[in-house]
């Protein structure tokens, strides 16, 4: 967990391309500074005349100071060793770390590859690649402002459960006064979580029945058993929450249990029921055959008829059912819809469905059964799901057109390649990282992936090659430690070798086009913690855009994304590469896998991010465009959404970068 406020600020902030400073003395020198932040890093300061020496180091500390220094020399270029002398060298490594030095030697961080062939490579030279990015330096006061008035209220608009860091992130500012108690936590998980962790009154009132049945759970399990007044601080959390709390139907298990916790801490007797459940009503019309009466039950509690739509409109006889059903719908969750909208897309009855949920910050994979399948009885036609698919996408629309009008905005089409953050639990943060499903156009047919990690052991870099989505045993080739001596792919793809050390990093090269002649259409980037969790240490990977391959292994200004892996996993997916649409797709998702190697039901599940037709179901771009009035130029705009570092917000205007991800998650609720 974050315990540094200062450093936690300092984090946030760099994401947002802030970097804050409370020195007003102008330094003479920092022209000097500026021209070496866009040499090094690639940055250019808006106000540069604020530039200190403090200042820089902090982009050293945050875009390059972690990174191995064995990182920083020249690559063993594998192009010029055959296979046979990759493989000596691998040996005699191996053999090195674990005869010699030792798995478990206190110094195994020191651990180098051995160089075993010395041969006159081609000199290296710095590319000319360059990856600009904007900075503005801020003062402390401006710093607490962007927390309070924009990075806070962002958060509390997430509807789905925050990642590890921003769950930290925003303990963190909560403790140091940046929350305001008037802005509701919209996703109970994140409130639950919050308040478990303050016991704060203010935060107990947003809490339902339903809420502190499952704050008792998270406590004690669901045992009726439990010995409350055991355990203190749990009795004072579940006093303060049953004193605050307000009232909602509770199905039969969850009245039963509220009943039980009620007595066990209050000494009294409530006698909630589930009288007023909608899914026992709603069931019960089901079972009758009635399933636009079971419609009308859900409709009239939330947003539960867009969450069993496809399961109650499968139940319908004939079309006017069919079409009276779908008149109920409302569009006061738009994310549902569009949730549904995408699975629409991808479903199938041909074969088994493997789709993915996500728990406890971790994508879970899960493959139908053969039992499952063939008993799948939730079903619609071709004609029925094109119908439903034209009307979802209109009442999308809708929704956003009818909710308060965001002002005017100007959009890159950019926004059309990001997609809508529906899930930000497992995504670690960064130097600009997309949404999960984003595409960015890679600018060079030569790229660089790359992992370094610190104070972890061993962490290993995998590259599953695909030449189409169906994903099987004889369908998907892989590079890492254990083939990269045998060049599977020739010099199209080739990797570091392994490093098996505490402070450590791999790399790959590939070059596109030779991959997509090979028949390859998408490269699917993977971590592997073989010595540790992502909970553990520091690990980031990323990619580089490169014009040649001759040019040191990391450079920071040609950096084109940075991500801090976390996750109490050991396996992790990064990203993908589209071969054929040259395209980045970002995924940074860590599964709920024991293994250490990424498993085919894994990569199976991802596959709808895979097809480009993903982001043409739904997209930024489109939300963007129904919350605001579009203008044509951004002088125009109240809302500037662009990346582009050429455009500067005037006073009054508000810039939003396509990775300001708790930004586009506010514009998503319509309340």
């Amino acid at each position: 967990m974050i315990t540094n406020s200062k450093n936690t600020r300092e984090a946030v902030l760099f994401e947002k391309h802030y970097v804050e400073s409370d020195c007003n003395i102008v330094d003479e020198r920092y022209p000097y500074y500026a021209l070496k932040l866009l040499s090094t890093f690639g940055v250019k300061i808006t106000n540069p005349e604020r530039l200190t020496e403090d200042i820089v180091k902090v982009f050293s500390r945050i875009m390059g100071h972690s990174v191995p220094k064995s990182f920083y020399a020249n690559p063993q270029d594998i192009k010029y060793l055959s296979c046979d002398e990759l493989l000596i060298e691998q040996l005699v490594s191996y053999i090195k770390i674990e005869f010699i030095t030792g798995v478990e030697s206190e110094n195994r961080e020191d651990f180098d590859r051995v160089e075993v062939f010395k041969r006159a490579f081609p000199k290296y030279v710095e590319g000319d690649e360059l990856k600009l990015r904007s900075f503005t330096i801020i003062d402390g006061e401006q710093a607490i402002d962007i927390i309070t008035t924009e990075i806070m209220p962002a958060y509390c608009s997430y509807t789905r459960p925050w990642g590890v860091d921003e769950a930290d992130i925003f303990l963190e500012f909560f403790n140091c006064g940046y929350y305001d108690t008037d802005c509701k936590i919209m996703c109970k998980d994140n409130l639950i979580h919050v308040f478990t962790l303050t016991n704060s009154p203010a935060l107990a009132a947003q809490l339902d029945k339903k809420d502190v049945v499952k704050l008792s759970v998270d406590l004690f399990g669901e045992k009726s058993t439990f010995n409350v007044r055991g355990n203190r601080e749990a009795f004072n959390l579940l006093y303060v929450a049953l004193s605050n709390c307000y009232p909602c139907p509770l199905s039969k298990k969850q009245a039963k249990y509220f009943n039980t916790i009620y007595k066990k801490i209050m000494g009294k007797n409530p006698h909630e029921t589930n009288a007023r459940s909608p899914y026992k009503a709603a069931k019960h019309f089901i079972d009758l055959n009635k399933p636009v009466e079971a419609a009308k039950v859900f409709a009239k509690n939330g947003s539960l008829l867009q969450r069993n739509l496809v399961w109650v409109l499968s139940r319908a006889k004939s079309e006017k059912e069919f079409n009276e059903i779908l008149d109920l719908v409302q569009a006061e969750n738009p994310i549902v819809l569009a949730q549904l909208l995408l699975g629409l897309n991808k479903d199938t009855y041909e074969r088994p469905r493997t789709f993915r949920f996500f728990s406890n910050n971790l994508v879970t994979a899960h493959t139908e059964t053969e039992y499952e399948f063939e008993n799948r009885k939730s079903k619609l036609s071709d004609s029925q799901k094109d119908m439903l698919t034209a009307f979802v996408s209109n009442k999308i629309v809708e929704a956003y057109k009818a909710a308060e009008s965001i002002g005017k905005v100007y959009i890159d089409p950019e926004f059309d390649k990001v997609a809508i953050p529906f899930n930000t639990t497992a995504s670690g943060k960064g130097l600009d990282v997309l949404p999960t499903g984003s595409r960015v156009k890679i600018k060079s047919d030569y790229i660089r992936t790359f992992c370094y990690w610190k104070d972890v052991y061993d962490i290993d870099a995998s590259a599953c090659m695909l030449k189409d989505l169906t994903v099987s045993y004889n369908s998907v080739d892989t590079l890492y430690w254990g083939s990269y001596s045998t060049k599977p792919f020739g010099d199209s793809a080739l990797c570091s070798g392994d490093d098996r050390s505490n402070n450590g990093a791999e790399y790959q090269d590939f070059k596109l086009s030779e991959l997509r002649e090979k028949g390859y259409k998408y490269v699917l980037y993977t971590l592997n913690g073989f010595g540790g969790r992502f909970d553990k240490g520091e690990v980031h990977c990323g990619y580089q855009c490169k014009d040649n391959l001759n040019t040191k292994a990391w450079s920071a200004k040609n950096i084109e994304t940075d991500i801090q892996v976390k996750g109490e996993s050991n396996s992790y997916i990064g990203f993908a590469i589209d071969l054929e649409n040259e395209e980045l797709v970002v995924l940074n998702l860590t599964n709920n896998s024991g293994c250490r190697v990424v498993s085919l039901t894994d990569i199976a599940s991802y596959s709808d991010y895979l097809d480009s037709r993903y982001l043409k179901v739904f997209n930024m771009g489109r939300v963007l465009a129904a919350r605001g009035e579009v203008v044509e130029t951004p002088e125009e705009a109240d809302i500037i959404f662009t990346s582009d570092i050429k455009i500067k917000p005037a006073e009054g205007q508000k810039l939003v970068r396509p990775y300001d991800v708790d930004y586009l998650v506010s514009f998503l609720n319509t309340k």
